[in-house]
């Protein structure tokens, strides 16, 4: 994980979802220049699809920043979907509109100018607590002190251990057309005849599958 700029803050941010449960899940933390914890939060609700988890993690984030008012912030996430829409002033019509309209309006307020990218493999922090809310209540959790497990995955940011990228060779037509239908620009995934390679091309980026 590379640090924020000297005398700011970083906010990591990841959702969760089980689709058969229609249950989601938000978490993430907020980092110093050095990396180091300062706080995390989670939380667990229902939810129709995963983009929505996605919305609400960064929303609860830039919310207990500002209360917090760790000020200058950047902001990280893997849900490349969410930082379109986010990017996208034009978007107003879209079923989540009113929280994209609150995480606009948050990072407006800290003067978050964008969202960058993390990969996957690079939001893991994120990713720990969004899915440690699976086994809890429907509420909303901030933690001034880092689990053990969340410790150890800290120590290695800080110590800036790489992690291989990792791609399923097999993914679901079905699920890759349900996960790019709200995507423009989009050449929708092919079957190779004789092949069982995949491919998902987007115009200037790469989504995380």
């Amino acid at each position: 994980m590379a640090p924020p700029p000297p005398g700011s803050f970083k906010l990591n941010t990841d959702g969760g979802f089980k689709g058969s449960l229609v249950q989601a899940t938000g978490g993430g933390l907020i980092r110093d220049d050095k990396g180091n914890w300062i706080v995390g939060f989670h939380r667990s609700f229902r939810a129709l699809q995963g983009l929505e988890a996605e919305f609400w993690a960064l929303r609860d984030g830039l919310l207990l920043a500002q209360n917090k008012r760790l000020v200058p912030l950047k902001v990280e996430m893997d849900a490349l979907a969410a930082i379109q829409l986010i990017s996208d002033s034009n978007q107003t019509r879209h079923f989540l509109s009113n929280i994209i309209h609150d995480c606009r309006c948050l990072m407006r307020q800290l003067g978050v100018v964008k969202i960058d990218h993390a990969y996957r493999e690079g939001n893991k922090c994120a990713d720990l607590l969004a899915s440690m809310s699976f086994n809890d209540d429907l509420d909303f959790h901030v933690f001034d002190v880092a689990s053990a497990c969340i410790n150890s995955q800290l120590g290695e940011d800080l110590n800036g251990v790489e992690y291989p990228r990792t791609l399923c060779p097999l993914v679901s037509f079905y699920n890759i057309n349900r996960y790019v239908a709200t995507l423009g620009n989009v050449e929708l995934p092919t079957y190779k005849k004789g092949s069982q390679r995949m491919k998902l091309m987007l115009s200037d980026s790469i989504m995380e599958l």
